[in-house]
């Protein structure tokens, strides 16, 4: 079953009309009034649901980040609203997937990546934060995260064929961009060091590493002691 976080400009609404080999819910974003949402309603009610369907397979669906395009954000009541869509949210509805074991998350962003050096308005770039955060979701938690995929402005019907294609056919977290009806991934290209890079590591000096329990806060570390520092703190989120 999808549970659809869905957006009210219909991108989500165009994308799982014709997804019908399987059940889906659009849960439209009627928890927020006067751009203050009820995070713990919202929960409750999430958790509701997954626990009456402890039998079914659950995938969500979150476009909510897209909202955050359409809010001023110059009064911090605003700014809170769109960190509340883009980050405190998603992260509350994770970690109950996480509890639960057999779920996955897909999130969708709107006109956040730039491709061939097209203009980026400001007030897309919120959504900044739901791609930082599925990249470490990815490292951390790679079985619950199926990719975050960054749609255009105004899709078209074909671009909207090749993200349905894209919800159903990949198993592993992806992080693509749909531009001009093509599918855009990231790529990552090897640095090389200089042969005769020199790093002042004193090794008495004391290295504190915040994250550094995970992914790269860990090889961070290990660099570290490599060149000889002896004390090393490493902080995660739950130390």
């Amino acid at each position: 079953i999808w549970i659809v976080f869905a957006d009210t400009s219909g991108i989500s609404e165009r994308i799982f009309h014709n997804i019908d080999t399987r059940n889906f819910i659009l849960t439209y974003n009627d928890y927020v009034k006067d751009q203050q949402m009820d995070k713990n309603k919202v929960i409750n009610d999430f958790n509701n649901f997954i626990s009456q369907n402890q039998n079914k397979e659950c995938n969500i669906a979150y476009f909510w980040g897209i909202e955050s395009h359409k809010v001023n954000v110059k009064t911090k009541r605003n700014i809170d609203y769109c960190k509340d869509l883009c980050i405190s949210l998603p992260l509350l509805i994770t970690q109950k997937m996480i509890q639960r074991g057999d779920c996955s998350i897909s999130f969708f962003t709107q006109n956040t990546q730039l491709i061939d050096n097209n203009n980026i308005e400001l007030r897309f770039l919120f959504q900044s934060l739901l791609w930082g955060f599925a990249k470490t979701l990815s490292l951390e938690n790679p079985s619950i995260i199926k990719g975050i995929i960054d749609v255009p402005f105004i899709p078209v019907d074909d671009e909207i064929k090749k993200i349905q294609k894209l919800i159903i056919n990949t198993p592993l977290a992806k992080f693509l961009t749909i531009r001009n009806n093509e599918i855009n991934t990231i790529k990552i290209k090897k640095y090389a060091f200089p042969s005769n890079d020199q790093y002042d590591i004193p090794p008495n000096s004391t290295y504190l590493i915040t994250g550094g329990t995970g992914f790269i806060g860990f090889h961070i570390a290990k660099w570290l002691a490599g060149k000889g520092a002896k004390n090393i703190i490493l902080t995660s989120r739950n130390t």
